[in-house]
């Protein structure tokens, strides 16, 4: 029903994401990335080392999983899932609303509104 409901919201010009699948989708394959890489126990250095590799093979996934790993040792806090769905939402290669900005509207919900 709610890609219903995010398809017809488009149609009427409100780009409301209502089926936020996908999103957790990558949320999950993000969390196993990081684990099977383990991450958490590399050396900065070696941290610092594959995300320069990125610049040669890009990788979503692995740029996010780094990306979540330096903010958890710079701040001492772990990302919660709504907030990496929030991250690629705002990613505008990645994003399905197309418009390169949305904001987490309801904490509870999980509906995404995009904005032009």
């Amino acid at each position: 029903m709610s890609k219903l409901r995010t398809a017809f919201n488009r149609f009427r010009g409100h780009p409301v994401e209502d089926d936020l699948s996908a999103y957790l989708r990558t949320v999950r394959m993000i969390r196993e990335f990081h684990e099977s890489a383990a991450l958490d126990g590399k050396a900065d250095g070696e941290i610092g080392r594959l995300a320069a590799a990125l610049r040669t093979r890009f990788d979503r996934t692995a740029a996010f999983a780094l990306a979540i790993e330096a903010a958890r040792r710079a701040t001492g806090l772990a990302a919660h899932d709504v907030q990496i769905v929030a991250a690629l939402a705002n990613d505008k290669e990645y994003a399905f609303c197309g418009r390169g900005f949305c904001e987490l509207m309801e904490i509870q919900g999980l509906r995404i509104h995009a904005r032009q």
